[in-house]
């Protein structure tokens, strides 16, 4: 897409300029020593779930999330995998197994016909 062309393009940029000998320099998120790691953003995803009311927010359930809000909106599965950068689709499937709401969801629409 085009916003990801520029945001890919400006990183680039950015990374050349402000500190081009920092390994990672290209990273979106910057803490004050540099760019930050997995830790730090499974940190800042904790807390925002904490101040949410959801403590058990991880960057893994986020993924999760992400996958089945794809599937519900009826994006194909292929292209589900290829978003989440999946090598299959088996691992796909493990993150939009449907729950037990799509499941009553589902005998509900099929009764009504």
């Amino acid at each position: 897409s085009e916003a990801r062309k520029a945001l890919t393009a400006y990183l680039k940029l950015r990374a050349r300029e402000v500190h081009p000998e920092w390994p990672g320099a290209e990273r979106l998120f910057w803490g004050q020593r540099g760019p930050i790691g997995p830790r730090a953003i499974q940190r800042v995803v904790a807390c925002a779930g904490q101040q949410a009311g959801l403590p058990h927010l991880t960057p893994h359930v986020l993924r999760h999330t992400f996958g089945k809000a794809l599937v519900d909106q009826g994006v194909s599965l292929d292209r589900v995998t290829t978003l989440m950068g999946h090598s299959n689709l088996n691992v796909t499937r493990r993150y939009t197994t449907p729950s037990e709401r799509d499941l009553e969801q589902a005998v509900e629409l099929s009764s009504a016909e």
